[in-house]
């Protein structure tokens, strides 16, 4: 069915419309299309962005298949995370 992807009614476009006027225009946009050029430099992003995440998986679970090593500690990689060390000055 054509146009079947748009499933935006005439209130939510009406209401994108006007948030849309309310951004205010830009007077100079070299930063941002120089921007853009260095990201598009690097190829399309969304199979960078899948690399990156799954590089992140594999290494979150290096992470806690080492964590689950450790003696004494249990609570798992986010309670790690969350320790504050000592401050040195005080010792």
């Amino acid at each position: 069915m054509p146009g079947s992807r748009h499933r935006g009614t005439k209130g939510d476009i009406a209401a994108a419309e006007a948030e849309l006027a309310q951004i205010e225009e830009l007077e100079d946009t070299d930063d941002l299309a120089a921007l853009v050029a260095e990201i598009r430099s690097y190829g399309d992003p969304t199979p960078l962005l899948a690399d990156l995440h799954d590089r992140s998986s594999r290494e979150e679970a290096r992470l806690r298949a080492a964590l689950a090593k450790v003696p004494l500690w249990d609570q798992g990689l986010e309670a790690l995370v969350a320790v504050v060390p000592p401050d040195r000055l005080r010792y």
